[in-house]
């Protein structure tokens, strides 16, 4: 990943490319185009707007049909590809690349075999088509997103057959993460064994593409039972991931007990958080069990950071989704920060 870069990196869902834009239209005006009457009037009456800034409209200087048809002039046409964009400026194509890479995204991880982090591929996003569409698409994508972590891809097996791996690991496969953008999400694993310990942390954190973290969110039962290890902490992880801003604690989601069971399969499709803040009867939920959140907060903040960056990190509550489904009704985001 470029660590320089001629322009700030702006938040990316806000693009000012989006339907919604009030941007012009690419214009293009014919030279010449020959029509017979018959097509002149199967035409609207007046000249179509553009509504979607992936769509190229070729227009003329009239706005109605019978101006049309009066002059012999040339006629809207709508096409799916722009061919003139190899000649726009070297510039202007590096911004239109720019516009069109991924916003935020949770990068969902767990610490499989008790020896590497994978990526989930459950939860794993479409491919930016910036990556095969040409190299100077491929450069753009990244000067922002570094390669990741092979995937893991659930497997079916037999239930009466002791000690078999639920999953196989995607070799070859890579992921990308950008870190300044993007969340990692340690959920729960199909294992006995913690994600969060000194062990699996210290690989973590020996990462050079997540240096520039600053979004970090963990599912609340790999951090409960674990902190025995934080004792012998005598540092936080944030010595090794300076620029975290935000750390979460998850409730909610599906827990290593339901992994367990038989044919049970973590659910399919994006995850993304919901602010549940405003919400009344999510805070009454909140507070009848707050003595249990306020542990497991203060849990994350011992073991991801530093105390003196307590007062410079986010604390929110949010709900969990995966497919735009929610997990459960009862889930929550603790955001470890300050109070």
């Amino acid at each position: 990943m470029s660590s320089t870069n001629s322009e700030p990196h702006q938040p990316r869902e806000t693009s000012d490319l989006s339907p919604a834009s009030t941007m012009s239209p690419v214009q293009v005006e014919l030279d010449s185009a020959a029509i017979h009457s018959s097509e002149v009037s199967a035409l609207p009456a007046k000249t179509p707007v553009i509504t979607h800034s992936r769509e190229l409209l070729v227009v003329n200087k009239f706005s109605s049909s019978s101006e049309v048809a009066a002059t012999g002039m040339d006629v809207p046409i709508i096409f799916d590809k722009f061919t003139l964009f190899p000649k726009l400026p070297a510039e202007m194509r590096c911004k239109i690349w720019f516009y069109s890479l991924p916003g935020p995204r949770v990068v969902e991880i767990d610490w499989v075999r008790g020896a590497e982090w994978v990526c989930r591929s459950e939860s794993q996003f479409i491919p930016s088509g910036l990556l095969s569409a040409n190299k100077e698409s491929r450069d753009e994508f990244l000067k922002y997103y570094s390669p990741f972590l092979e995937l893991a891809i659930p497997v079916k097996v037999d239930v009466r057959k002791l000690g078999q791996i639920p999953y196989r690991i995607a070799n070859g496969s890579i992921t990308y993460i950008d870190p300044t953008i993007d969340t990692l999400y340690i959920s729960a694993n199909h294992y006995d064994r913690l994600s969060v310990t000194l062990e699996s942390m210290g690989a973590l954190t020996s990462m050079e593409c997540l240096r520039k973290l600053q979004s970090f969110a963990c599912e609340h039962h790999e951090m409960e039972d674990g902190m025995s290890d934080a004792e012998d902490l005598d540092y936080s992880f944030t010595a090794f991931l300076p620029n975290i801003t935000t750390v979460v604690v998850m409730v909610g989601d599906i827990m290593y007990r339901d992994l367990c069971r038989p044919n049970t399969e973590r659910p399919r499709g994006e995850i993304t958080f919901k602010d549940s803040k405003y919400d009344p009867a999510y805070i009454r939920s909140l507070e009848a069990r707050s003595s249990s959140f306020s542990l497991r907060v203060e849990h994350a903040k011992k073991v991801f950071l530093d105390p003196a960056r307590h007062g410079l990190t986010a604390c929110f509550t949010a709900r969990i989704f995966r497919g735009g489904a929610e997990v459960d009704l009862e889930a929550d985001i603790i955001g470890a920060g300050a109070t």
